[in-house]
């Protein structure tokens, strides 16, 4: 299950909606977490601050708080949270039931949220996921495009992933339940609980093991920075069956707060996270992982590309 991701806003300012001084409402960012987390966090905080609003670092107390608690609290502005995290962890439903479909997914946690007098803004385009990676060559040999191309043919080939991979309905578990499959031979990485594997603090594995043919697939993320980079070496099947849970970022916040912030504190979420497609994260990661430039500076660059003003 993927974490929540480390940013929140705190807010501090005055008037309603119709009479909002941008320049006097403060928010309070606490970026943290993996490469891909803080560029998120960076993303949300320039974009505010381009629209107006002053944006700080929040004290390292509200760095331990859980983004739900704290924005009911009234301890932050907002925190940007996975889809089928939300679904999960705060609100009780089975992975398996969670949607596929992301507007399904934020249709209904928008409306477990609401029951929480807290809100959704609409989701990001692209979504986080598991996907069963494999060098180019060995996919086009053996026929592989999809998840579904693996039945017949996953009987003779060899995966590696991480430890909970096999329980998991976001992964390995998932795949062999929904597409009637099984592997010849799976052996695991040890790896973090399934919910901290998602901070990618170790995936040179994930690619080493296909690189040096100790095994014929691996599991990848699909916003990694190399399948943008070296896309003509690596590829990852689809998930055509759409299995797996939407875990698309939504911007999790309260009515008190867009009152306060006005209408451009949505407006600058919305607009910025637009140019977020599948392809455009994973160049982003590119840049973070590979060329390991600071999240600050690829964040600035990126929101330069869409042309964003506030």
């Amino acid at each position: 299950m993927l974490l929540a991701l480390g940013l929140g806003l705190a807010i501090a300012g005055c008037g309603g909606s119709d009479s909002v001084d941008k320049a006097e409402v403060t928010l309070t960012v606490r970026p943290e977490g993996s490469p891909e987390k803080r560029l998120l966090g960076q993303i949300y905080a320039q974009a505010l601050r381009v629209a107006g609003y002053r944006v700080k670092k929040a004290p390292e107390a509200l760095v331990a708080t859980p983004g739900l608690e704290a924005v009911k609290a009234g301890k932050l502005t907002g925190y940007p949270e996975y889809l089928s995290t939300a679904l999960f962890y705060n609100f009780g439903v089975e992975i398996e039931d969670i949607p596929a479909q992301t507007q399904a997914a934020y249709k209904q946690a928008k409306k477990d949220l609401e029951k929480e007098d807290l809100t959704a803004f609409p989701p990001m385009p692209y979504d986080i996921a598991n996907a069963v990676g494999m060098l180019r060559k060995m996919a086009e040999k053996r026929g592989l495009k999809t998840d579904s191309d693996l039945k017949g043919k996953a009987e003779e080939m060899t995966l590696k992933g991480p430890t909970y991979c096999h329980l998991s309905v976001e992964c390995l578990g998932g795949i062999e339940r929904y597409y009637d499959t099984a592997f010849e031979s799976i052996s695991y990485e040890r790896a973090l609980t399934p919910e901290l594997t998602w901070w990618r603090t170790e995936p040179d594995w994930r690619y080493e093991v296909l690189e040096d043919g100790e095994s014929d697939a691996s599991i990848l993320f699909n916003t990694d920075g190399r399948l943008a980079t070296e896309r003509d070496r690596f590829v990852i099947l689809e998930d055509d069956r759409h299995i797996f849970p939407a875990s698309n970022v939504v911007w999790v916040t309260s009515p008190e707060v867009i009152d306060e912030a006005g209408p451009d504190y949505e407006k600058a979420i919305v607009d910025a996270q637009k140019g977020l497609t599948l392809k455009v994260i994973r160049e982003l990661n590119a840049k973070l992982e590979l060329e390991k430039k600071p999240a600050a500076k690829v964040a600035a660059a990126y929101l330069k590309s869409i042309h964003y003003t506030g």
